[in-house]
């Protein structure tokens, strides 16, 4: 019997199995547990991410005004730069109508990867703005939160958003055979 040499009996056999069987049954609990939370994990990051827009451009459309807004933050800010002022007149006033609509849209969950994708389009635009004045500028504000939101929400499983109106359109479109837009 020396030499390393293995001899497994039906018993030995069984055994591993039954354990091997459990480890499955184990693993797809947790994947049935996550995949059940996920409409719910969803709705949750979307209405945060979604509310931090509403609110940075509810302030800055009805409390600093967009004009305020423009001249305060791109026009004076950005006044020594290489960008032309109808240029800053246009992001200073876009900016907040932005924030404050695609929060919104996120928020109920219309139109959401489109939302999703014009507010990241727009922390392209702010980070750049940050680092022209700032070279060194700390990301881990405002911005990286809400990147890390963004992303999640945009890698989180298709379909599984069901408290959103995308998913309600979707499924009226499919009771009625139509195709998904």
């Amino acid at each position: 019997m020396g030499g390393g040499a293995v001899y497994l009996d039906s018993q030995s056999i069984n055994a591993s199995y039954i354990q091997v069987s459990s480890e499955i049954e184990s693993y797809r609990d947790t994947e049935n547990r996550m995949s059940d939370n996920w409409p719910i994990v969803n709705f949750i990051v979307r209405w945060i991410l979604g509310l931090l827009f509403v609110m940075a451009g509810y302030w800055k459309v009805f409390v600093l005004t967009p004009a305020g807004h423009a001249q305060q933050y791109f026009v004076e800010g950005f006044s020594d730069s290489w960008i032309p002022t109808w240029l800053l007149h246009l992001f200073g006033y876009g900016i907040p109508l932005l924030e404050l609509v695609a929060g919104l849209l996120i928020c109920i969950g219309l139109r959401t990867k489109e939302a999703l994708i014009a507010v990241g389009l727009l922390l392209i635009v702010t980070t750049y703005g940050h680092a022209l004045q700032q070279p060194l500028f700390d990301i881990d504000g405002h911005t990286f939160t809400r990147l890390a939101l963004i992303v999640f929400l945009l890698l989180a499983p298709a379909g599984n958003d069901r408290y959103s109106f995308d998913q309600w359109l979707l499924a009226r479109k499919d009771k009625r055979g139509e195709q998904p837009l």
